[in-house]
This record gives structure tokens, C-alpha cells and sequence, in this order.
């Protein structure tokens, strides 16, 4: 079925899809010169505290950004719902994946290990263009879901609905100054809350 005659539900990657926790903490570990214990990190993380002052140096953000892609390291993420899930969500809608990820090669490859390489009609990375622009070329029965305020902001300005979900770093607090329609604990809460929506297609 064409995505026109489809409700598409645009998801972020990490944090919605997958637990990239300790994934990003072993990688600040790798590279900071006294590494903070992980509670203290996710602390400062969660008030928006950048990685180039927690690395002490922002000569190593750039190093820092390519392990954080590397084959090696993303082993360590899990995903959030069983492949399954995601299975029987693609049946109902189109879902499509966005993320700030710049490797695309191993974003494809780590998506193919977990199995759910065939749960997706489309898989977009910022490389090329930001998440505004890659929501914007949806309609406004299309959905967002992220857990972070930057796709909830993106898909307020351009019209669509969105979900906010709290299984990344944000708190239920933080999301709601975005201003989502739901905030839900995580994906697996999310066929209940499109079905009230259907009525909208």
C-alpha cells in the first residue's frame, strides 16, 4: 500500500528503538581523561551538559563521534521492543527511522543483526539533511515518536502528531515543555495510542 494511503509513523533510533546507554557511556569512558561514574555522566547528560566539556577537551568530540558508531560498540545496544513487535507494527503502518547517526553503512549493518532490517520502508540519517527537514516532507496525519525534545519540536513545527517516550535520557517533565500530544513509557504502549488515532486517516 502506498505511504499516501498509510499512516507513517516516523520513530527515532536510539533511545526509542534501542538502548544506546552503555554504548555512549563506554565510548566517553574510552576517551575521557577521568571518567565520571555512570550516575554522575547520565546526571549531567540529562541537563544538556555537552560531551565536549565532559571529555575534557573538545579536540576529542570528533574521535569520540566516530567510535561511538563503531561496529564494536554497537554490540552493546538492545533493543527496547522484540523484533516481533516491530513486525506486526510495519503490517498497520509504514514506519520509518530517523536519527542523528552520520555511519550510515553501520546503522544498516547493526539494524540487520537485530533483525529488524525488513520492519522499515525508509531509514534516514542527518547526514544530509536535519530531522525538520526529514519530518517536514510528511503529512500532518503522520506521527513522530522520540524521546528526545528535538523530534517532538520538528514534528510540532511542521503539523504532525507527536509521542513522546520516556525510555531515553529525558524526563516525562522535560518532554512536556516540547509540548508532545502523549507521552508514553515506551514503544510497546504504542499500539494503543494509534489505534485512538485511526479515526484521523
Amino acid at each position: 500500500m502506498a505511504r499516501a494511503l498509510r499512516r507513517s509513523i516516523i520513530l527515532d533510533f536510539d533511545g526509542t528503538i534501542v538502548d544506546y546507554r552503555e554504548r555512549f557511556y563506554q565510548a566517553y569512558c574510552n576517551f575521557a581523561k577521568k571518567p565520571l561514574d555512570c550516575k554522575t555522566f547520565w546526571g549531567l547528560r540529562a541537563q544538556n551538559k555537552k560531551m565536549a566539556e565532559l571529555l575534557d577537551s573538545p579536540h576529542f568530540l570528533k574521535d569520540f563521534d566516530m567510535a561511538l558508531e563503531s561496529p564494536d560498540l554497537l554490540q552493546e545496544d538492545k533493543l527496547l521492543c522484540p523484533p516481533e513487535f516491530l513486525h506486526a507494527l510495519k503490517k498497520k503502518y509504514n514506519l520509518v527511522v530517523i536519527t542523528n547517526r552520520k555511519n550510515e553503512k553501520a546503522l544498516l549493518l547493526q539494524i540487520n543483526t537485530l533483525g529488524i532490517q525488513d520492519c522499515f520502508s525508509e531509514i534516514m540519517t542527518t547526514a544530509d539533511l536535519d530531522k525538520q527537514a526529514i519530518i517536514s516532507q510528511y503529512s500532518k496525519k503522520d506521527v513522530v515518536v522520540g524521546d528526545s525534545e528535538e523530534e517532538i519540536i520538528a514534528g510540532n513545527k511542521s503539523g504532525l502528531i507527536t509521542i513522546g517516550v520516556l525510555s531515553g535520557l529525558r524526563t516525562r517533565e522535560q518532554l512536556l515543555k516540547a509540548n508532545p500530544r502523549v507521552i508514553i513509557e515506551s514503544i510497546m504502549e504504542l499500539p494503543k495510542v494509534l489505534e485512538g488515532l485511526d479515526f484521523l486517516v
